[in-house]
């Protein structure tokens, strides 16, 4: 998850414990002893810690079965890099709204330490909760305040990301290639928030979609969108940004993260260099976020279904990879529904929400969970195939979506939706003549987890028509390997090493 405690901190050893300041723990005149935020656990009976704020503490409410409530979340920093978080409640939750202020630095103490529920979100075995007993004071020692940094990054390159597990909180430094438009969303309970989607890209190679949200997307979101219409491509640190999973990997803002502009780090350096030298414009890019999953490109191998499937077999399928093979399809798996489904037209962003809409019998209305409250005047019908491919040496179960569709039924799937209620033969006939056509495709092939069990996925990236004039010299080509006895099968290119960015050297700026 984002946020791990890598590397030593940048201002050298751990500090001897610091006596500087007013104590509100201490019973008599003895100095207090400073414990470390990582070695706090609840068996511990006396403790304080001296930390940084590191997010911007908001009040939030919430509503639950038993009614409505308020939160108050704050992240913690030590000057050894231990980080751990404050939560607490109702009136103390309000008390300490107004306490508590973003990069101060206080001693706190006389609090309850309990266990993180989801240890994916948190960089600590526990959380502290506090309550009107805590003591919560303010730091004074000059000191022992410049001995904290203001943030504590464990970055990961964009291309580490691919794998990153769905919800993980990690950390990137990027520079900001492309900003898009706020939009405004209505909440469920009536009220609206806003979002904005950043592209952001790194030097290993990649780029991800960065989704702000409120208060982010207005505040930090158009300060990027004016810096960038004036032709800055500003670097940009992020902390606890939340890994998604939809067509393709994407980040997300949540309530503790934190975004810097241009910080004052030697990772943004380097990019900037980077970036400025040509990186940024002519790197050979590889989308994580968008149609397909991203990835690939006009150098993906060719490769028969035997030699995937052998391949699959003996090197698995993490990380994933992309091939091409020229094959038919030979089976259509298709319910009572169909082989598509209702997906929200709305935008998401830049592109089409796409989500599964619901139907409301009682208002005769679509509706769709991310744009809750949001008039769906309609739906907008998208292809979701499960197929059977074959060529010459075996066959292979491939999953096609959306515009892939699209080609392999050669129709989009609302006009296939429109014969399946006004024409039902015309209908079956369609998807009997989808059956034994040929085709170039394009695979991704990655290992997909459901329900704690984890197969190998084979989707179809892209559909083409056969170009026969390069697929027949392509054939030519191999046909002269084998005659020189050459092998005409290329292995899997080794996988890029994960490339990790340092712990957060230096102060973060702002």
């Amino acid at each position: 998850g984002g946020g791990a405690q890598t590397g030593a901190p940048s201002y050298g050893g751990a500090p001897a414990p610091s006596y500087g300041g007013r104590s509100a723990v201490s019973r008599n005149d003895a100095p207090v002893k400073i414990s470390p935020i990582s070695t706090l656990n609840p068996y511990m009976n006396r403790w304080t810690i001296r930390a940084r704020v590191t997010n911007q503490p908001t009040l939030r409410t919430y509503h639950n079965a038993k009614g409505d409530g308020k939160v108050l979340n704050v992240d913690l920093l030590d000057a050894e890099g231990g980080e751990i978080k404050a939560v607490c409640f109702g009136d103390t939750a309000e008390m300490y709204a107004e306490k508590f202020r973003a990069g101060a630095v206080y001693d706190v103490s006389k609090a309850q330490l309990q266990s993180v529920r989801n240890k994916q979100y948190s960089n600590h075995d526990f959380e502290i909760r506090l309550d009107h007993g805590s003591v919560v004071e303010e730091c004074t020692d000059q000191a022992a305040i410049g001995r904290i940094k203001r943030i504590n990054y464990a970055f990961r390159k964009i291309s580490d990301l691919e794998n990153a597990p769905s919800g993980a909180m990690v950390d990137v430094v990027a520079v900001v290639h492309a900003v898009g438009e706020l939009v405004t969303i209505m909440k469920r309970d009536g009220s609206e928030t806003s979002k904005r989607s950043i592209t952001l890209r790194d030097n290993s190679g990649s780029s991800i979609e960065l989704t702000m949200w409120a208060p982010q997307s207005v505040d930090v979101g158009g300060k990027l969108e004016a810096m960038t219409s004036g032709g800055a491509r500003p670097v940009l640190a992020v902390k606890n940004a939340r890994v998604g999973e939809f067509q393709g990997k994407n980040i997300g803002t949540v309530g503790s993260s934190y975004i810097d502009i241009e910080p004052d780090l030697v990772e943004g350096a380097q990019l900037r260099h980077w970036y400025d030298e040509g990186g940024g414009a002519t790197a050979d890019v590889k989308s994580f976020s968008g149609v397909g999953g991203g990835g690939g490109g006009r150098g993906d191998r060719f490769v028969t279904l035997a030699h995937l499937k052998d391949e699959i077999a003996r090197q698995g399928a993490t990380p994933a990879f992309w091939v091409q093979c020229r094959c038919h399809v030979t089976y259509l798996k298709v319910n009572e529904e169909g082989p598509f489904y209702p997906a929200c037209p709305l935008k998401n962003g830049e592109r089409m929400c796409q989500k599964k809409l619901r139907f409301d019998d009682a208002t005769g209305a679509w509706s769709c969970a991310r744009h809750e409250g949001e008039a769906v005047e309609r739906c907008e019908w998208r292809y979701i195939i499960n197929a059977t491919v074959a060529d010459h040496t075996g066959q292979q179960w491939v999953s096609a979506f959306g515009d892939a569709g699209d080609v392999l039924m050669g129709m989009p799937a609302n006009a296939l939706k429109q014969l399946r209620d006004d024409d039902f033969q015309a209908y079956e006939q369609a998807l009997l003549d989808a059956n034994f056509k040929q085709f170039s495709m394009k695979f991704k092939v990655a290992d997909d987890t459901y329900n704690d069990e984890t197969r190998v996925k084979v989707s179809v990236a892209k559909i083409e028509p056969v170009a026969f004039v390069a697929e027949s010299k392509r054939m030519l080509e191999q046909i002269k390997k084998l005659e020189a006895g050459e092998n005409i099968d290329e292995p899997r290119p080794a996988a890029r090493a994960p490339s990790m960015g340092g712990g957060g050297a230096g102060l973060a700026g702002g």
